[in-house]
């Protein structure tokens, strides 16, 4: 059964209604008033200062347990930017968020087996080259294949395999974006993670 996190940080849904009490007080004269009370579902509720609101584009990072071992997903507050096996200590505050905590959710239901695509929002940075070689590596199916000089084709670009292959290795984001999905030219996995990944891709998905 897979593991699945809960945001610390998010806020609860208010259930039920709080009434307002009322204290009887002597007025400047030594009388007793009733303070008036409003008509139910439109009491008037007492000013407060708000909170400021930290700043969405702050960066933050959290290392979840995965049967893959730890995985550290960073976000700066709209989208992931970072995903990275292992522990790792990354720029920006050490914390969860909803964000990634929604990252590591759809991750862990990923690995569970349970789905095959990603819709978390992520933000990987690099040069143009390596978005569009991200952007076309993000369309390889669930479960399929290919080499890093198909792809290179398939962008019109055939003499340049070994960029490609250099512009997937530095992919910041690898899982949501399938970098494991590229193989050698004889069609097997770069590394052993990326091999257990595409043994998980072999079997049925689960519900």
């Amino acid at each position: 059964m897979a593991t699945f996190y809960r945001d610390d940080g998010a806020p609860t849904a208010y259930n039920g209604h709080q009434r307002q009490t009322c204290t009887e007080r002597p007025d400047a004269h030594g009388r007793r008033r009733r303070c008036a009370r409003a008509p139910m579902g439109r009491r008037r509720l007492p000013t407060r200062a708000r909170t400021p609101m930290p700043s969405t584009t702050r960066s933050t990072f959290f290392t979840y347990p995965t049967k893959f071992g730890p995985v550290t997903i960073a976000a700066d507050g709209t989208a992931v930017t970072a995903v990275s096996f292992g522990e790792q200590n990354l720029p920006g505050d050490r914390q969860p968020t909803a964000l990634t905590t929604e990252a590591a959710n759809q991750i862990m239901a990923y690995l569970a087996g349970q789905r095959s695509a990603f819709t978390v929002p992520m933000r990987p940075e690099g040069s143009a080259f390596q978005q569009e070689v991200w952007k076309a590596a993000a369309n390889i199916p669930y479960g399929h294949t290919t080499t890093a000089r198909a792809l290179a084709e398939t962008l019109g670009r055939p003499g340049s395999f070994r960029s490609v292959g250099a512009a997937l290795r530095a992919c910041p984001t690898p899982l949501l974006v399938p970098t494991h999905r590229i193989v050698t030219a004889t069609g097997k996995p770069t590394d052993d993670i990326n091999a257990a990944l595409l043994k998980l891709e072999q079997q049925p998905l689960t519900r």
